[in-house]
């Protein structure tokens, strides 16, 4: 048996293994040796996860409570400032980066999930000016359930700058990591977990690899939707005089 940690799927609020119950080897840039064993997903895992999601969203009130998104949000940042000399670590062995570079990039996470807390609080409807005999108003919803991919050289970063506006618009997310860089995709995981996320939690991770047969959420029918990092929303809009 294996005596290299496991990275596993985080579904439902939990760490899971594969379906296939597979592992590949996660290869270390610096020593080009085994440092862990990821799951190797399936299309089955990826549209549970899609499923799990979209339960999420029915079950609870992070789509429709912004007081619990703006919490939460906040929460998360002061997690990730308490943690981030671990994850500075981390992100340097996974991705072979400096650590002093990893430090001054990963340092500014906290950020975006409080500047992204405050846009939450601060959004309005509105009600512009269309035309005589029209009510014409702006109102913002979630598009449901996002589907995220990250590269291997930037896991964290590029992730944060796709899930803080995502999370924050109200929508839950399917995370599709680089099977080069998962671990700290999952850390997050956990550092949300402890922030006082609801049941089902809102951040769902698959991670096919190289020789998965499971492609990436976006490119089969999951019925999760693409989303660009500050498109989180979409809008409705104008109402015609009645006749």
């Amino acid at each position: 048996m294996s005596a290299l940690p496991r990275c596993e799927q985080f579904i439902g609020g939990k760490f899971v293994p594969s379906l296939s119950g597979e592992y590949f080897p996660l290869i270390s840039p610096e020593t080009e040796e085994a440092t862990a064993e990821i799951a190797n997903s399936t299309t089955q895992d990826v549209n549970d996860a899609v499923q799990t999601a979209h339960r999420a969203l029915r079950s609870c009130g992070w789509r429709t409570q912004a007081d619990l998104r703006i919490r939460t949000l906040r929460k998360v940042a002061e997690k990730l400032r308490e943690n981030i000399t671990a994850l500075v670590e981390a992100e340097s062995r996974v991705t072979g980066r400096p650590i002093r570079e990893m430090r001054a990039q990963l340092g500014r996470l906290p950020e975006w999930y409080d500047y992204f807390a405050s846009v939450a609080e601060t959004m309005e409807d509105t009600l512009p000016p269309f035309g005589r005999g029209y009510l014409n108003y702006t109102r913002r919803e979630p598009l449901g359930v996002v589907g995220l991919l990250t590269p291997w050289n930037h896991p964290l970063l590029i992730l944060t700058k796709k899930l803080a506006p995502a999370l924050a618009a109200g929508n839950a997310v399917v995370i599709k990591p680089s099977e080069l860089a998962p671990v700290t995709i999952n850390v997050l995981a956990e550092l949300m977990r402890e922030s006082g996320m609801p049941d089902y939690r809102r951040l769902d991770r698959a991670c096919p690899a190289p020789r998965s047969p499971a492609p990436c959420p976006q490119r089969r029918r999951t019925h999760a939707r693409r989303s660009r990092c500050r498109r989180a929303y979409r809008s409705r809009a104008s109402i015609p005089p009645a006749r």
